[in-house]
């Protein structure tokens, strides 16, 4: 169908938290799922099937409060200055959005968009000014039937104004939810009731396992990832209704969907559980699919096929845009997948850090290096440093580095470190994240402010402190 002059296609964005990207894929051989099976996601399955697919797609970061305004200010982590929360004098404080830079949502309200931020996630609570350039953001959204109710029912979604609506749905982030308790509940094998692990629950085993006081046994780490399966398949079931609104006919012909996941979720991989700690496939590979409607068809042939492109998380503002005919900030990092040849090696970065631990990977190819700093403690003892300032704590502190090179073709799991039988790899890489990291531009850091309390119990729910 052809376009009608003036009308503004709307934009519905899906963030399913900790989703893994090989959730929704095939079981390989040696993959995590091969034993138990993936999770049984219809729904997701059958919106994908009518959707362009990337099995390619990587965050920024591995958890959640880098990577997503990694998404909306289409920034790297180092760019936007927010890592982490502070912890000082009995109180926490965090970085807010920097000062002077436009937000996805910020362009679009400015070119006429309603902008709707929809979740229930504290983190984003957690960082000042994050909801700038949103006419309403909702952080206390309830649970994914909650939210799907609240979308599907919200009548300014009908009206003749365009809109963009950020949707993040928490689960399948631990702790699980009453209904994944039931259901697991008569599974439950070993010593670790993981469907009913609270957060304090869950940052205590992780913290047992770097530490080595505890070894899962194999019925163990099976049940462990039972409990999130079930958590997948629960926000499966929830988004049936959201895929079937927005399979309306109205919807199909004017609504980009677009549909991923702010990072993984490691099971027992590398021998941690969670998020945040590293930068492996299992934590940074993420799910995308992007749906065009009818309105826009006539782009549909710029979409590069799945597997031809690698796709970074600060590209999505940038394509969105494009899309809309919406010219981007000159200063945004990422580029629209629109119109990309499909031949050549981009290279993909991530990166995070904690306290006096940071680490950058780079994927170029088949290959990927992940290069890990770590950072004497401060001479006078003050943890107050360790945090957020990078530059800094290079500037000031002698640090320990190590690299580790896969070949994710051969060994898409990253068991075999190949660094020391490929020494030219390792330093091409390397050259590629130096590169990337110093050309960087500093940003101006939005100011750290002390968290509310309710917040920070939220944040203690979800085992962040």
């Amino acid at each position: 169908m052809s376009r009608i002059p003036g009308k503004k296609p709307n934009v519905l964005m899906i963030c399913i938290d900790s989703l893994r990207a090989d959730c929704l894929e095939p079981e390989r051989a040696g993959s995590i799922w091969e034993e138990i099976g993936r999770p049984d996601t219809p729904c997701l399955d059958g919106w994908r099937e009518n959707s362009h697919l990337w099995t390619t797609a990587t965050s920024t970061s591995s958890w959640t409060k880098p990577a997503v305004p990694s998404i909306l200010l289409s920034l790297y982590p180092t760019e936007h200055g927010i890592f982490e929360t502070a912890k000082s004098g009995g109180k926490r404080k965090s970085p807010g959005f920097p000062p002077r830079v436009n937000s996805l949502p910020e362009m679009l309200r400015n070119h006429g968009y309603l902008t709707l931020g929809l979740t229930h996630n504290a983190q984003f609570d957690s960082i000042p000014d994050f909801s700038r350039g949103f006419d309403e953001f909702t952080s206390c959204g309830g649970n994914v039937d909650d939210l799907v109710d609240s979308l599907c029912a919200d009548d300014r979604l009908a009206g003749s104004e365009p809109w963009f609506v950020y949707m993040h749905v928490l689960e399948p982030h631990y702790p699980y939810d009453s209904r994944v308790r039931e259901y697991l509940a008569p599974h439950r094998v070993g010593r670790f009731p993981f469907h009913q692990f609270r957060g304090e629950d869950w940052k205590e085993f992780k913290s047992s396992l770097k530490m080595g006081d505890i070894f899962p046994t194999d019925e163990e780490t099976r049940f462990l990832r039972q409990a999130y399966r079930a958590s997948v398949e629960r926000v499966d079931t929830a988004l049936g209704r959201l895929f079937h609104w927005l399979g309306e006919p109205s919807r199909q012909e004017d609504s980009v969907v677009i549909l991923t996941s702010d990072h993984g979720e490691e099971l027992l991989d590398h021998g941690s559980i969670g998020h945040g700690q590293g930068l492996y496939e299992e934590l940074i590979r993420v799910p995308l699919s992007v749906r065009l409607p009818g309105m826009l068809s006539d782009r549909v042939d710029e979409i590069p096929r799945s597997g031809t492109v690698r796709i970074a998380h600060v590209d999505l503002a940038p394509t969105i845009l494009d899309l809309l005919e919406i010219r981007p900030p000159d200063y945004w990092q990422g580029s629209s997948i629109l119109g990309v040849p499909e031949a050549g090696e981009r290279a993909i970065f991530s990166e995070v850090k904690h306290k006096r631990r940071y680490r950058q990977a780079v994927t170029r190819g088949r290959h990927k290096l992940i290069r890990s700093y770590r950072f004497r403690r401060a001479e006078d003892g003050d943890s107050r440093s360790d945090y957020n300032q990078l530059d800094d704590l290079f500037a000031c502190r002698t640090h320990q580095i190590e690299r580790h090179l896969y070949d994710l073709d051969s060994d898409p799991g990253e068991l075999t470190d190949l660094s020391s039988l490929q020494p030219d790899r390792v330093l091409e890489l390397e050259n590629l994240l130096d590169h990337w990291w110093r050309a960087l531009p500093r940003m101006a850091h939005g100011v750290a402010e002390d968290l509310d309390v309710d917040v920070i119990r939220r944040l203690k729910a979800l085992g962040y402190m």
